[in-house]
């Protein structure tokens, strides 16, 4: 009986880290699409610039979520390897 318990609990935390998996590539498509949409306010032409520009606004929030902070870090590690 607790093996089969064991078995449930292990199936429920597989499908729980695989819909986390799911969102988080959801939320990173979102992302994308509010940086590089055409109705976004940063018309630039320069991807460099682009990145710089959400960086900063991101940066700039009073109150960052964990997400937000994840970003930041992506963003500059992005903007410190490009050429």
């Amino acid at each position: 009986m607790e093996n089969r318990k064991d078995d449930k609990i292990y199936a429920l935390e597989l499908e729980v880290e695989y819909l986390k998996s799911i969102i988080k590539g959801l939320e990173l498509e979102l992302f994308k699409i509010r940086c590089l949409s055409p109705n976004n306010k940063l018309k630039s032409n320069s991807k460099k610039v682009e990145l710089l520009s959400v960086l900063k606004e991101l940066k700039s929030k009073t109150s960052k979520t964990l997400k937000d902070k994840e970003n930041i870090y992506i963003l500059e590690m992005v903007l410190k390897n490009m050429k």
